[in-house]
């Protein structure tokens, strides 16, 4: 990626929640890319344009960009989810990703983050320079935050994928590999 690239992912519920939230629809539509996680825009995109997609979730977009990280030792910078979680993130990338140069930052939960909230987090942020930015702090809160403060942050993709800190720390077990396909 050679400029600052945003992916997000859309759901059927992200799109309800985006038809009567103009900032959340902004951030969506904003994004360089947008992957169908969700059966519903697989369905929707054979039934109404009769095209063949595939559903992209969160999880294998950030599995993905973690092998990568890992090959060529970029750095990456988890931000969202508690303490608790991203401490059972560090250990299993620690084991799992040898090379990986990663950071972990777990924000007060807060309806609404206060603009020093904002700037202490992106100081945070820009002093590790990552090359990737992992948001966890579920839609449509995340895609908003990274939607705003993206431009004065030193990192080249930003990934909103906020259930993915629990599926990926084990908090929240992942259903099972033929449900996820059903």
């Amino acid at each position: 990626f050679k400029s600052k690239t945003i992916i997000n992912t859309i759901n059927p519920h992200s799109y309800a929640v985006a038809k009567y939230d103009n900032q959340f629809k902004s951030s969506l539509t904003n994004s360089n890319y947008l992957m169908p996680d969700g059966v519903g825009f697989v369905l929707a995109a054979f039934i109404l344009k009769q095209k063949i997609i595939k559903r992209i979730t969160g999880y294998d977009i950030h599995k993905y960009f973690l092998n990568l990280a890992n090959k060529k030792s970029l750095k990456v910078f988890y931000f969202g989810s508690s303490i608790d979680t991203l401490e059972n993130i560090k250990e299993k990338n620690t084991k799992r990703f040898p090379k990986l140069d990663a950071m972990y930052y777990s924000p007060p939960f807060k309806k609404v983050f206060l603009e020093s909230d904002n700037m202490l987090f992106k100081k945070i942020i820009n002093e590790f320079s990552p090359d990737i930015l992992f948001v966890g702090m579920t839609a449509p809160k995340q895609e908003k935050w990274v939607y705003e403060n993206y431009k004065s942050i030193n990192c080249k993709v930003f990934i909103s994928i906020g259930a993915v800190f629990d599926f990926y720390s084990n908090k929240i077990k992942r259903p099972h590999i033929f449900f996820q396909k059903l």
